[in-house]
């Protein structure tokens, strides 16, 4: 191998290095949540940083170290952005999905911090679409960040490294902060002869207006079949 050969590969090798440093400093720092009720860039967070990281294999050589950069730049605003929570209390024992799903249900906002904690380390974004999503999907707290969140990292294939799902863990606090605020008429059974808004019983925290078509609520009905 040539000097010129050899150069390229050792700074090739040490960008990689310095970029799988800022990612880990990104999702270190970005995966705790915030004291004070999250506000739209705390929400906004932990999405910027998944789909920076998944863009950068797109982004051109000359211009790979600025995307990087600006990934380090997120990290900097996100610690400026206020106070993390304190560590929660360690789960003992096995934590089941279900209990998570209670406690967003309940609104315990440490309860849910504490749990997802235990739970997120140590599963895959697949394995928490198949145990949160149904609780996840429909819910309208947090702006919706939360299944967003969930999405993109399912389209996270760089495995092995790819974002870990406890990049979740501040929408999920920020979900049990209005359990209430959820998608409810693709629960209520659909009949060609009630007009729709008259069969599905109104949430006062979520109006239900015209735009839900029935087709939608067939379909939606037989995804869920």
């Amino acid at each position: 191998m040539s000097h010129s050969s050899t150069s390229t590969v050792v700074r090739s090798r040490t960008r990689t290095g310095v970029q799988a440093g800022v990612i880990a400093d990104a999702v270190a720092a970005i995966s705790v949540p915030k004291a004070a009720p999250a506000d739209s860039f705390v929400l906004h967070a932990p999405l910027e940083l998944m789909a920076r990281v998944q863009l950068l294999s797109f982004v051109r050589e000359s211009k790979r170290d600025a995307a990087v950069a600006m990934i380090g730049w997120l990290t900097e605003q996100y610690r400026a952005a206020g106070d993390p929570v304190e560590p929660p209390p360690v789960v003992a024992g096995a934590v089941l999905a279900s209990a998570l799903v209670d406690a967003l249900a309940d609104g315990d906002q440490e309860l849910v911090d504490a749990l997802a904690v235990a739970l997120l380390a140590s599963s895959s974004a697949a394995e928490v679409a198949g145990q949160l999503g149904e609780a996840i999907v429909p819910s309208l707290a947090a702006a919706g960040h939360a299944p967003i969140g969930l999405a993109l990292l399912l389209r996270d294939t760089r495995a092995p490294t790819s974002l870990p799902t406890t990049l979740l863990r501040g929408p999920l606090r920020a979900l049990a902060a209005q359990p209430a605020w959820r998608v409810a008429w693709h629960d209520v059974p659909f009949s060609d002869s009630v007009p729709l808004n008259d069969s599905v019983p109104l949430n006062d925290s979520v109006p239900l207006d015209d735009s839900v078509r029935p087709a939608d609520a067939k379909l939606y009905a037989a995804l869920r079949a």
